[in-house]
């Protein structure tokens, strides 16, 4: 009755069964899409953190390296500077008169001194020289105006003749260096640089050597001597550190790390009195230098390969950038390390970065938060490259104001040279010693420039300074004031000395030039000169030189003029120049 009249009857139960079975195989379907999806989204946070990271380190490291490389290019032209000035005062002192007649004059009582007589016998015999005494007391003078330490002057047999602490209980006088390794250098004719410990005082040091050459034979040498503690300044950077001639570190910011030998340095191979004799340590034992890539890598895996395989640790130290520089001027290496701290920091960041990237992509809100915050790191990133970069600039200008040297003449710069103004007319007043300026200009540069092209005009004002080195004394000075103009700083000549050189200058420059300098170019400069007065300054000193120069310009070029001091007393209205 009931199917009649239209009403159907409840349910039947084998129904329920099959709809429970659908609704499990849909949530276990969407459980596996949900693990899935978090899956995916786990493994794309990492990838994409891990790019981010590898990113930001390989900036951040290029950054560093690149600081490391300008403190470093600093250090090693701070040591060039100073080394090119060490080895000067040896030159100067070998081209002496009196140096060479002390070597070579048969009468004096060393020629009667046999090699069996002890330090004593020969100490006695040669300070009872007068000659030698005077040459001794004047290595003395010139040891202490030029920052040397001790000055000595031996014959070619390694006999010490003639020493600045002649009269003290550890004199050099007599003493025998014949076995010190500078004197192969001596016997070549070549003049050197290295360490050493002291043969007689211990004292470990700097030594300059340079060979005394008398009718083209080598009669002896004079050796100079700057103690190792006066040169801290060289390793004042944090990191650095300065190895000798035979790779062993004599000077360290850190002190661990001196008196070890640089990898595959020569004086791992040393015998061990060799080394005795050189170093005041006894062991000189190989800088545990470690590669940190392979470990880096295990330990953080967001490293790039070319970052890792630049770090190494030393003597067990944390994950390092190292950078080691030679020159070309002598034997010694300064080196520079950049601690690069990758630990805690990067693991964090690492970290933090997967789960905000993980959660920020299980909904379409969340990739919008996922685009927001890559954008923003993007542009944190661009503003750290920028300033990064920003500071990389001015440290290079700094280097580049503090520089001493012109890059293309290799003249001093202007700012190196106007201290050395200020500094020679402080010493000239104080002593009453003259000084005399001049300011040189080349006539007609521009036209130079405008018809032959730069480059023949910088072969002039390189070939204008090779003149002046040519002509000048060792201790005149010759600075590029800017474009063309030149200045020249002449201690302890007057007036008439002075224009005497500006003569030859002038002369020289105008005859012969190089090869690389068209024949048809009129080559010629106009000098003017002014002399140091009494009360002077160097802004009135330089004013007068360009006064004299504008008078030489006026009067047709390629000309000397002095300016006239007297004419100057007379009148306030104008300087009265005269040739």
């Amino acid at each position: 009755m009931q199917h009649l009249t239209g009403h159907r009857p409840p349910a039947p139960q084998q129904q329920e069964p099959h709809s429970a079975w659908r609704l499990w195989l849909r949530s276990l379907a969407g459980t596996g899409m949900g693990v899935a999806l978090v899956i995916l989204c786990w493994h794309m946070a990492g990838s994409l953190s891990e790019r981010l990271l590898r990113g930001e380190l390989q900036t951040t490291a290029e950054a560093r390296r690149q600081v490391a490389v300008a403190v470093s290019d600093s250090i090693r032209q701070s040591l060039d500077g100073d080394v090119a000035l060490l080895h000067g005062i040896p030159g100067t002192m070998a081209s002496m008169t009196g140096v060479r007649a002390a070597l070579v004059d048969a009468e004096l009582p060393r020629f009667a001194l046999r090699a069996s007589d002890s330090i004593e016998t020969r100490r006695a015999v040669l300070e009872r020289d007068d000659r030698l005494t005077s040459l001794s007391h004047q290595f003395k003078e010139i040891a202490t105006l030029s920052g040397l330490d001790l000055i000595w002057l031996i014959d070619p047999r390694g006999t010490c003749i003639a020493s600045s602490n002649v009269g003290e209980p550890l004199s050099f006088v007599g003493a025998q260096f014949g076995d010190r390794t500078y004197m192969q250098a001596v016997a070549r004719g070549h003049a050197s640089i290295g360490f050493a410990r002291g043969l007689v005082t211990g004292v470990p040091g700097i030594f300059v050597t340079s060979p005394v050459i008398s009718a083209g034979k080598v009669v002896g040498a004079v050796v100079g001597k700057i103690n190792l503690s006066r040169t801290r300044h060289w390793v004042a950077q944090p990191g650095a550190f300065v190895a000798d001639q035979n790779g062993v570190i004599i000077l360290a910011h850190d002190p661990k790390f001196q008196w070890h030998a640089l990898p595959g340095a020569a004086a791992l191979t040393m015998s061990a009195p060799e080394r005795e004799r050189i170093y005041p340590a006894r062991d000189i034992v190989a800088l545990r230098v470690m590669p940190q890539g392979a470990r880096l890598r295990a330990q953080a895996p967001w490293l790039s390969n070319i970052l890792a395989e630049g770090l190494v640790s030393i003597e067990g130290g944390p994950p390092s950038l190292l950078r080691i520089s030679s020159s070309a001027r002598h034997d010694l290496k300064t080196g520079l390390v950049v601690p690069f701290d990758l630990s805690d920091d990067a693991e964090q960041n690492y970290r933090r970065n997967r789960l905000l990237i993980f959660f920020a992509s299980l909904s379409v809100l969340a990739v919008c938060i996922v685009l927001t915050i890559s954008y923003s790191r993007e542009r944190r990133l661009h503003r750290a490259t920028r300033d990064l970069a920003a500071q990389l600039q001015q440290a290079n200008d700094r280097l580049s104001d503090e520089a001493r040297f012109d890059a293309l003449t290799g003249a001093l710069s202007r700012r190196y040279f106007l201290d050395r103004l200020r500094n020679e007319l402080r010493h000239a007043q104080s002593t009453q010693q003259a000084l005399s300026m001049m300011i040189a200009d080349l006539d007609h540069f521009k036209q130079v420039n405008d018809r032959y092209g730069h480059a023949t005009g910088d072969r002039a004002l390189e070939y204008f300074h090779a003149v002046c080195a040519r002509v000048l004394r060792v201790e005149d000075a010759v600075g590029r004031l800017g474009g063309e103009e030149f200045g020249i700083l002449l201690p302890g000549a007057p007036a008439g000395q002075a224009e005497q050189l500006a003569e030859r200058i002038r002369l020289d420059f105008r005859r012969s030039r190089p090869a690389s300098i068209p024949e048809d170019i009129g080559l010629s400069v106009s000098i003017g000169i002014a002399a140091a007065q009494r009360d002077d300054s160097p802004e009135r000193l330089l004013s007068r030189a360009d006064q004299a120069l504008y008078l030489a310009k006026a009067r047709g070029r390629n000309r000397c003029m002095v300016f006239d001091t007297h004419a100057e007393a007379a009148t306030t209205d104008e300087a009265v120049i005269s040739e």
